[in-house]
């Protein structure tokens, strides 16, 4: 009797652990690709109103197994106002496989609430190609293009450096084969927080998953991580630093203000 309830034991076990493979495996197939970004970047303000940056970035996929690909990106930004930035920027992408190259303009905008949470938004069109050459284009690979809307919520976490944010995009196809206006594609959904070192640097981790519009389900849920060093934000806390030193008061944009008010105020009333 023992025996028997052994065998049925090990038969039991056997069609479980069967089970418990083919489950895994099915999972695998199923479940988004898991990718991991790493994005060092540096920026520099050379004017009141314009802004260069560089950013480097290398990708792993297959659950951050395998090299995706590694890209440079540079660009130019200006500040129409306060609020409102256009930018132009350019990146090249390299893999085992094939290189691109991507074109893209954005049009940004940021809303302050308060000093706790701030509001961004972002429309950008982009336009990629794998060779700029017009037979390439023409009879090989179209370029693709497309229109993208991002929102932002960010939230500055009270008595910290570190920031918080969630911000859906929608990516819009512009004229594909299917269809000559717009057409939808994908939606990202990120997430993540920043954290602002001393002398301009800033440190970020983040997610994003991505639901992509096609028969393939090729969605994906990419992890994020990120530096930046602002160089002017690193040389003013440099001439700071000597100043103080040096015994010389700082006085911020604000005073200066009110200093530069003051005394055309003082010149007016002396005529």
């Amino acid at each position: 009797m023992n025996q028997v309830m052994m065998i049925r034991m090990i038969k039991n076990g056997k069609i479980l652990l069967l089970c418990t493979f083919f489950s895994f495996t099915y999972a695998q197939q199923q479940l988004p690709d898991f990718q991991l970004r790493i994005s060092p970047s540096v920026d520099y303000k050379f004017s009141k109103k314009w802004q260069a940056s560089l950013e480097y970035r290398y990708a792993l996929d297959h659950d951050v197994s395998e090299f995706r690909n590694s890209a440079i990106e540079g660009g130019i930004a200006y500040d129409i106002t306060k609020a409102i930035t256009v930018e132009a920027r350019y990146r090249f992408t390299t893999a085992f496989d094939e290189d691109s190259h991507l074109l893209y303009g954005v049009l940004k905008y940021k809303k302050e609430f308060n000093k706790r949470f701030s509001l961004k938004s972002s429309t950008r069109y982009q336009f990629k190609t794998g060779s700029f050459d017009p037979d390439y284009m023409q009879y090989f690979q179209k370029p693709t293009q497309l229109l993208r809307e991002k929102v932002a919520l960010e939230y500055n976490v009270p008595k910290s450096k570190a920031s918080l944010y969630i911000a859906p995009e929608v990516f819009l196809k512009v004229n594909d084969k299917d269809n000559p206006f717009f057409s939808y594609n994908a939606i990202r959904y990120n997430a993540g927080i920043d954290y602002a070192l001393n002398y301009g640097n800033t440190v970020g981790l983040g997610f994003f998953y991505e639901d992509i519009y096609n028969p393939k389900k090729t969605d994906r849920f990419v992890f994020t991580t990120k530096y930046n060093l602002s160089i002017d934000d690193m040389l003013k806390k440099i001439k700071r630093k000597r100043d103080e030193k040096n015994g010389i008061e700082f006085i911020s944009k604000k005073e200066k203000k009110k200093l530069k008010k003051k005394a055309s105020q003082t010149q007016l009333d002396s005529l």
